[in-house]
């Protein structure tokens, strides 16, 4: 089952676009394109979000496909089911300290904190970093320790923490990430997400500003391995279904039958 076994690397990588107005002169959703310091990213607000969508995997030899379920509570669980031939291969749990990851084909799980992650990917992350890339979200608060550059079609908000260096692409005119690159500075190795075909998904927004999500993410991971030998791997995300919720069930039982593996 060698087709199912390698469905746990779509899970590592699980970890654009409005039209521009090229009036700088213009206001656009309260931001003067003038005033670098007016600008408030517009973030996604949700407290549960459900996404089911397609996903293409690249390691550089090969490529694979599957569908996936994703379920989210903000800031606490990220849940994915991932079917590559219509048949439930794997499910994954991130929680705020560690990933639980269930192969369902093999029956066996491991546990994985997150410094071992960044080991492994070479680059520090975290569950809220996992987020933001996720759903197109700036990993850091946009307003804290921020250098703001301005581009003749948009604008980077460029932050420092960590050890990681980290700019944000920001579109002047729906103010939503369209890029997010992750540098960690001691390795060079980078996590970059890239965003397109964003869609207004609130029925009855709360506050005034319109909620859109991107239905299309492209996250790359290119990090160093013995004799700095470059490792390159994308994950393309295609989503079909995404839609806020009230409340969402995360099940994720493991039973006796599973033996437990180390990564």
């Amino acid at each position: 089952m060698e087709k199912f076994m390698n469905s746990r690397k779509l899970v590592y990588g699980l970890m654009a676009v409005m039209l521009f107005l090229t009036s700088c002169k213009k206001t656009l959703f309260n931001f003067n394109f003038l005033d670098k310091e007016s600008i408030t990213v517009n973030n996604l607000d949700f407290d549960y979000l459900e996404m089911k969508s397609k996903i293409r995997f690249h390691d550089g030899k090969k490529l694979q496909k599957a569908s996936a379920h994703m379920r989210l509570r903000k800031d606490s669980i990220i849940w994915i089911s991932i079917t590559p031939y219509g048949i439930e291969a794997a499910r994954a749990m991130f929680t705020q300290d560690s990933l639980v990851f269930m192969d369902k084909i093999n029956k066996t799980y491991f546990v994985q904190h997150y410094d071992e992650l960044s080991d492994k990917l070479k680059v520090d992350v975290d569950f809220k970093l996992l987020q933001g890339l996720l759903v197109g979200n700036t990993p850091f608060p946009p307003e804290k320790k921020r250098r703001i550059v301005r581009n003749d079609e948009n604008f980077e908000i460029l932050q420092r923490a960590s050890g990681l260096d980290i700019t944000n692409v920001i579109n002047p005119t729906s103010l939503k990430a369209e890029k997010i690159v992750v540098k960690q500075r001691s390795t060079g190795s980078t996590l970059s997400a890239e965003y397109g075909d964003f869609r207004f998904i609130d029925k009855k927004p709360k506050k005034k500003r319109v909620t859109y999500f991107p239905f299309d993410n492209s996250i790359d991971m290119i990090y160093y391995v013995k004799d700095k030998e470059v490792v390159s791997t994308r994950v393309l995300i295609e989503c079909t279904k995404v839609q806020k919720a009230d409340k969402l069930r995360f099940p994720f039982k493991i039973t006796k039958k599973y033996d437990r593996i180390q990564k």
